[in-house]
């Protein structure tokens, strides 16, 4: 007889939890947006193990040699400088992250059109956050990107400590395939508009060869 009472009790505890202790919500009032840039000054603190940075034109000669077409760097952070996964992996730090907010990363990485040169490989994401253990949080192939931002959602048991560390890996017989233009952090869910970029990370800084293809 107790230990039914006692079953009851726990599972009344399972449904009333959730009311108490509300899940992490996207926050659309006051908007988390947090840029990693290979062009900002802020990068040697937030990215390491990265090989970078590599301008648009430095892109541009390396795939033409290649029979590739680069398609171009796209808002709201403009700026035509890429940085690109390392041999044996590259992470980013984010930082001023809430136990309350769920929070997504865009990816805007570099993109060739679709042909029989374009490169292949397999890019492994990982979060953690201090004293946690890695965990794997999404794979994707490079002939799986879209053309838009490439988006993975952190989970929250990473975030709600305050900073995450995001690692990427490549997979490939020939590394060297994955450079990103920027990486933007939100907390409202969506991907934030050129407004929306603290400082100047949105600024285009009108790069000429844009106008020699």
């Amino acid at each position: 007889m107790y230990p039914y009472k006692l079953n009851n009790f726990a599972a009344l505890i399972f449904f009333i939890l959730p009311v108490i202790v509300p899940l992490p919500a996207y926050d659309q009032e006051k908007p988390f947006v947090f840029v990693i840039n290979p062009c900002s000054g802020r990068y040697e603190a937030l990215m390491k193990d990265w090989r970078m940075p590599f301008t648009r034109r430095d892109i541009r000669e390396w795939s033409a040699s290649r029979g590739l077409a680069l398609l171009d760097d796209r808002g709201p952070v403009l700026d035509d400088t890429a940085a690109y996964v390392g041999p044996f992996g590259s992470s980013i730090q984010i930082t001023g992250l809430s136990r309350d907010t769920r929070y997504r990363v865009w990816i805007d990485f570099v993109r060739f059109r679709k042909g029989e040169n374009r490169p292949d490989s397999l890019l492994k994401i990982f979060a953690a956050a201090p004293g946690m253990e890695a965990r794997l949080i999404d794979t994707v192939r490079y002939s799986g990107i879209n053309d838009t931002y490439y988006r993975v959602d952190l989970p929250a048991v990473v975030t709600a400590r305050g900073r995450a560390d995001v690692r990427f890996e490549e997979l490939s017989a020939a590394p060297g395939c994955w450079g990103v233009w920027d990486i933007i952090v939100t907390g409202a869910g969506g991907l934030p508009g050129r407004n929306d970029i603290p400082g100047d990370e949105g600024i285009n800084l009108e790069i000429n060869d844009r106008i020699v293809q």
